[in-house]
């Protein structure tokens, strides 16, 4: 199959790394910023990405670091405006500092609070 039947979600780092004609290790270095590699072998890199529209699968790289980068955000009242503009701020830090946010309305119920904390808690 070639890159132009393929989705970008179907584009793998191994994909990336023969369009570059590099190790997938490479490729995953310069996707994570680390320092360690020459400015040339990044560019050629970072043009494969661009060139073949992969994208770094998020879920897959936060079960592999065991981490979610993953915030979750309850509110009482989806209805009451005095939420929105704390919301968005809250959506704004977290995106800028590389997290996603995940907005709940738990209604006020305590025990809808509980269900999405351990929803998150796995």
């Amino acid at each position: 199959m070639t890159d132009s039947f393929r989705t970008a979600d179907e584009i793998s780092i191994s994909d990336v790394a023969q369009k570059a004609g590099v190790s997938v290790v490479t490729v995953s270095r310069v996707l994570n910023g680390h320092t360690n590699v020459r400015e040339p072998t990044r560019d050629k890199v970072l043009a494969a990405v661009a060139a073949s529209g992969y994208r770094i699968n998020e879920l897959a790289r936060n079960l592999r670091t065991a981490e979610s980068r993953m915030l979750l955000t309850m509110v009482p009242d989806f209805g009451n405006p005095f939420y929105a503009a704390i919301v968005r701020g809250i959506d704004s830090v977290a995106r800028q500092n590389g997290y996603f946010m995940l907005l709940c309305d738990t209604g006020a119920d305590p025990g809808r609070e509980r269900s999405y904390f351990d929803l998150l808690r796995v």
